[in-house]
């Protein structure tokens, strides 16, 4: 087992479904959680009893939810500012931040909705 997988098992076990839910909005956020592997995982410790089912799930739904709220309102209230000033030393041009802008406003809702099911483009859509 890999050392990040032993840390998933020690706060799994140690904060249960709480855990869950505070990794989960982390990985959203941006950490470097392997959302995915902690859902087997806690799938699999349903599985054996040594998480509730109904708390489980919930846990996972609200940090889920949570996480991405709180990438969407550090995209809406930082994101703009961060990407004018940044931009430039990364060779992206006023031009290409303006085109981003306008797909962001035709399209946004989709990304947002869709852009959560591909790992990457989930912590980058907010």
């Amino acid at each position: 087992m890999s050392p990040i997988h032993h840390l998933l098992h020690d706060i799994l076990h140690q904060y249960g479904a709480l855990g869950l839910s505070v990794l989960l909005a982390g990985g959203i956020v941006g950490l470097p959680v392997p959302d995915e592997t902690l859902l087997v995982l806690s799938g699999f410790w349903m599985h054996q009893g040594n998480l509730p089912l109904f708390g489980t799930i919930l846990a996972a739904y609200a940090g889920s939810c949570i996480g991405m709220t709180i990438s969407y309102v550090l995209g809406l209230k930082l994101g703009m500012p961060l990407l004018h000033r940044v931009g430039p030393k990364m060779r992206i041009s006023e031009k290409h931040i303006l085109s981003a802008e306008a797909g962001f406003r035709r399209y946004g809702k989709s990304v947002l909705i869709i852009g959560y099911y591909i790992p990457g483009l989930r912590q980058l859509s907010a």
